[in-house]
């Protein structure tokens, strides 16, 4: 394989079209991550799953109750190199106080990814990376992987190209706290949080970044932009959302109708994050006294494949599992395209995705542009949710190398 050298963190468009090239070549022989490479069975997936575990160890661990921190306030930090990352990649876990939804203090981990060689002045340029949706144990956070979930799969691109990557596990995912799946307060503080610790654990990252994130991730970073607005982070450049989760009790309506892939699965998810939301509600309103039952399999055992293999069949669902008002609110509460952001925004979305409905996603960017946001809307045709990722890529290193190179941010809003 020909070696690649990274000489610049916004490289010239020729440099870049061989890097990717090459990246194609690649990436075209690896596996989809999220929602793709199903397993036959359940042990089959409950196998692989395992064979790509870490142990979860000490480090994640905090004291209860937690020791009260400034929301990016560093506790710890380890250097590990037990991921399969590319060769002179550096991995370092930090583990950080973060907020929850109702902004409760909280302990969130994750992972830095540090290119090889020297940074260039100024540090080097952060993605902060919000993943797709990966279960809601502990067991089930990225860092926790040995190919840090995403893999080659939009993930390790980006220090290879001169980028710290800043790749949160979410609250709950690696510590021990509930994991509010969804809930887009809470995951949007967990991305702009990491930047703060990850800079504290290296200091030669630089203080400039850009979210990017897919699926429950694009929520998350479509968030960010929102809360921006009222931070004002003026490092904070915008906001990469590749088929995000704006719209839940649309997207739900349809998945509870029509199944795709066994999503029906990513309810006893939804279940328990309402619930740690609102104490008061009770998973039998949502799911069926069975999955009901069975709900501690996904707290403690079950990542995605093998929760939607289990879970992902009508019978998982409650007969009127919309109707209860916590379920209601959640909903409504949670649609990131509803305040105005801070900075530009790049969405994309697979014409052929099933997972998030291209119908719902142009819908929320079309109240992101009513709002007076500056987006710039792509679609694939022929790529699915996952497709997505790869298919977009060398747009996301373009609009990405942009911001950071001080570029004005194109709109393709009516």
């Amino acid at each position: 394989m020909r070696k690649v050298t990274i000489t610049s963190a916004t490289p010239s468009n020729d440099v870049l079209k061989r890097k990717l090239l090459l990246f194609a070549v690649l990436v075209a022989l690896l596996p989809c991550t999220e929602h793709s490479g199903y397993a036959q069975s359940l042990s089959q997936a409950l196998s692989a799953q395992a064979a790509d575990a870490l142990p979860l160890t000490s480090f994640y661990d905090t004291p209860v109750p937690l020791p009260l921190g400034n929301p990016g306030e560093l506790i710890s930090s380890e250097q590990f190199d037990g991921y399969q990352t590319p060769p002179g990649v550096t991995a370092v876990r930090i583990l950080y106080h973060s907020r929850s939804a109702a902004g409760e203090d909280v302990a969130s981990s994750g992972v830095v990814l540090i290119p090889y060689g020297h940074p260039p002045v100024g540090g080097w340029p952060v993605i902060a990376w919000a993943h797709g949706t990966s279960g809601i144990a502990r067991i089930c956070g990225p860092s926790l992987m040995k190919d840090v979930y995403y893999s080659w799969e939009d993930l390790f691109e980006f220090p290879m190209l001169g980028y710290a990557v800043v790749a949160t596990d979410y609250t709950g995912l690696g510590t021990n706290f509930p994991h509010q799946y969804l809930a887009m307060d809470a995951q949007a503080q967990d991305v702009i949080n990491s930047v703060a610790a990850a800079r504290a654990a290296q200091p030669q990252l630089g203080a400039r970044w850009v979210a990017v994130g897919h699926s429950q991730g694009g929520m998350a970073v479509l968030r960010v932009a929102e809360l921006e607005s009222q931070i004002k982070d003026a490092n904070y450049l915008g906001s990469v959302a590749l088929a995000p989760a704006a719209d839940l009790l649309a997207n739900a309506e349809y998945i509870a109708h029509n199944n795709p892939v066994g999503d029906i699965g990513l309810f006893p998810y939804l279940a328990f994050s309402i619930e740690s939301v609102f104490p008061e509600f009770r998973f039998t309103e949502m799911l069926s006294a069975d999955a009901a039952a069975r709900i501690g399999l996904v707290e403690n055992q079950y990542c995605l494949i093998p929760t939607l293999i289990a879970f992902g069949n009508p019978q998982t669902l409650a007969p009127a599992w919309d109707s209860d008002k916590y379920v209601q609110e959640f909903f409504a509460e949670n649609r990131p395209y509803l305040q105005s952001a801070l900075a530009p925004i790049f969405v994309g979305q697979g014409l052929a995705d099933v997972d998030v409905l291209p119908s719902i996603t142009q819908a929320a960017v079309g109240q992101m542009c009513k709002e007076g946001d500056k987006v710039e809307y792509k679609t694939y045709s022929g790529l699915d949710h996952d497709g997505l990722v790869f298919g977009s890529f060398a747009d996301q290193i373009s609009w990405i190398g942009s911001r950071f190179a001080g570029a004005a941010a194109e709109s393709n809003c009516p």
